[in-house]
């Protein structure tokens, strides 16, 4: 069964495009490649956005000095550098082991291959974390919810203590107004001013 390709326009600057010629076509002479540039850029652009539009997404990742990420697409040996929102094709590498271009090609999809299961691996893992994460949060939020519970019931238990001290401040207030009519008998009145003379 035949793979549906959605074909994409994709800008390519013409950096990509001196890469192509020099990479892919074998033309190394720096004016040499300026000229055939010159003359076909047009079938380079859509050659270039064939090798885009059959080519698998790699990664995203942040290379290069400028820092900014960058979008990587392999198909065959040549790896494709895009900008991010993919509005253009960077630059063309062509990948090279030291071997010839068939084995450089057959440890590409080797790797690719890896990759793959590597990402569907990923994948998995990422589900059960997420699920397992999920789970988690519950129990917390059950914990967060009784120990919400918790703490109304220790602020009812203040509550409670709080009146129960409140309740022993009327006998207090009657033993003390008891005291001062004690201390106010004409007797005792009588008694500190002696002494104090």
């Amino acid at each position: 069964m035949e793979a549906l390709i959605t074909e994409r326009y994709i800008d390519v600057t013409n950096h990509c495009k001196e890469r192509y010629v020099e990479r892919v076509k074998g033309i190394t002479n720096s004016f040499d490649i300026k000229n055939y540039v010159l003359t076909n850029n047009d079938r380079i652009v859509r050659d270039i956005n064939k090798i885009f539009n059959y080519s698998e997404f790699l990664t995203e990742d942040r290379l290069g000095g400028d820092g900014t990420i960058k979008r990587f697409y392999v198909k065959d040996d040549i790896l494709l550098v895009l900008r991010r929102d993919e509005s253009v094709i960077i630059t063309l590498i062509k990948v090279d082991y030291g071997f010839p271009e068939k084995i450089n090609r057959g440890i590409v999809k080797e790797l690719l291959e890896e990759i793959n299961s590597l990402k569907e691996d990923l994948k998995e893992s990422e589900k059960a974390i997420i699920s397992y994460i999920n789970v988690r949060n519950l129990e917390k939020e059950r914990i967060l919810n009784k120990v919400e519970l918790l703490k109304k019931q220790i602020k009812e238990i203040d509550m409670d203590i709080e009146g129960k001290r409140k309740s022993i401040n009327m006998p207090k207030l009657r033993i003390k107004k008891y005291v001062n009519m004690i201390y106010n008998s004409m007797e005792l009145r009588r008694e500190i001013e002696q002494l104090a003379k």
